[in-house]
């Protein structure tokens, strides 16, 4: 039996008659050089980037959800199958809510920031369901294998607002009745509180009020620290490294 080579990958072992050799994907890197002084925690650097790479995603996340809705609302108005366009709308407010959450517990892991600061203080509280929201989207079985009533849709459902009117969508579920959320109006103003919710169960977040939030909180943190680059604390990923993998078969 001939061996397979792995000519990727990063250690060495064996196993009964295939051979999997590994190197470093992508060679030695130089990481960014950054002078800190002997107070700054290791670990801050890592977790600031991994926050602000978590908030880049979202925002583009966001740009998409605010796209699709916008163009589904128009599709709506004419008549038109907006299927194809609800399953792409559903993995963008998936992955924004996902990383929304990830953005927040980076946020409070990161060192040297007061997290008793009212500004911060204020920022966690306000978004309390999102933990639950992510909670439910990540162990969703628990939730139906009981024997509560589920008059919701299982996987939620998306409600915007586009020139003045309200708009919503979920994924056709046959087995039972359920009820949805929709925007709250605000009587006083005039006008709905804000422009795209996601909702489940008794569960909603505004998906614009929390895209807004996690930025302004960004810009908030960032201004507590000087950074000798510039374009490191910028809300960009400036590098993506790529690889391809090549297996190939070889002789004894």
């Amino acid at each position: 039996m001939c061996p397979i080579l792995l000519r990727t990958a990063l250690a060495s072992f064996s196993l009964a008659d295939r051979v999997y050799t590994r190197t470093p994907l992508f060679g030695p890197i130089a990481p960014a050089t950054f002078m800190l002084d002997q107070s700054v925690h290791p670990r801050f650097l890592l977790i600031f980037e991994s926050m602000k790479n978590s908030l880049v995603i979202l925002n583009s996340s966001f740009a998409v959800i605010k796209r699709d809705t916008n163009k589904m609302a128009e599709m709506i108005d004419s008549g038109m199958d907006i299927t194809a366009n609800a399953i792409t709308l559903y993995i963008y407010v998936v992955s924004f809510i996902d990383f929304s959450f990830r953005y927040r517990q980076l946020l409070d892991s990161l060192p040297h920031l007061n997290k008793k600061e009212q500004e911060i203080k204020k920022f966690f509280s306000e978004f309390s369901s999102l933990k639950d929201i992510r909670n439910y989207l990540q162990h969703i079985r628990g939730d139906l294998v009981g024997n509560d009533v589920v008059d919701y849709p299982i996987l939620g459902s998306v409600t915007w607002i586009y020139n003045g009117s309200l708009y919503s969508t979920t994924l056709n579920q046959k087995c039972n009745k359920f009820s949805t959320y929709g925007i709250p109006f605000d009587l006083k103003e005039g006008c709905y509180v804000h422009e795209i919710e996601y909702g489940v169960k008794n569960m909603v977040v505004s998906i614009d009020m929390l895209h807004k939030r996690c930025n302004e909180i960004y810009d908030t943190v960032k201004m507590k620290y000087n950074f000798s680059d510039p374009l490191f604390s910028a809300k960009i990923i400036d590098h993506a490294y790529s690889v391809k993998v090549e297996i190939g078969l070889t002789g004894r």
